[in-house]
């Protein structure tokens, strides 16, 4: 993989289950994503796998081998629930917080969620499940508030207050 995409895809794992509060602001979300028989259910990545959050399609080549296409990457998080404009912004931050780490860092979030990896249990490497509820995205995002926050991207009042919401919505699911 292209260094950049070691960066992109170390970033997106990280971070894939705080972007949940952009891209999946409904209940019906978790349905989807914990029901349906091809959505993302862990945070990994993948060329193969249906289920990986994020797939770098396959790309078709010519009889010569050139690609008949650029390469692309999917992440398969958000519904018809997601903030567009948030979305896009916390992808960005997600890439530039993959920048932030170290080489060493970077390859290895990248071998540790690798849906193909031979040596991951289960086709799931150490990666995490794709957050169940509204407070388990509340915690991923106070977890990784300070990414958000980076350069000023995304108010810290504002992440608080998604934090806050997010929590009184699970709260309020529960009774």
């Amino acid at each position: 993989l292209h260094p950049a995409v070691i960066r992109l895809i170390a970033g997106l794992t990280q971070l894939g289950g705080a972007l949940m509060a952009f891209g999946n602001r409904e209940a019906s979300s978790f349905i989807r994503l914990h029901q349906a028989h091809e959505a993302p259910s862990i945070v990994n990545w993948g060329d193969r796998n249906r289920k990986a959050l994020i797939r770098l399609p396959l790309v078709a080549k010519t009889i010569n081998g050139d690609l008949v296409a650029p390469p692309t990457i999917e992440f398969r998080l958000g519904d018809g629930s997601a903030h567009p404009y948030l979305l896009m912004a916390g992808l960005a931050q997600a890439m530039l917080y993959g920048y932030s780490l170290s080489v060493q860092e970077a390859e290895q979030l990248v071998r540790d969620t690798d849906a193909n990896s031979s040596t991951s249990t289960n086709g799931h490497a150490a990666a995490a499940p794709v957050p169940k509820d509204f407070n388990q995205v509340a915690t991923e995002l106070e977890r990784f508030k300070h990414a958000f926050a980076a350069s000023d991207v995304f108010p810290k009042p504002m992440l608080d207050s998604l934090v806050k919401h997010y929590r009184a919505k699970f709260n309020n699911d529960k009774k």
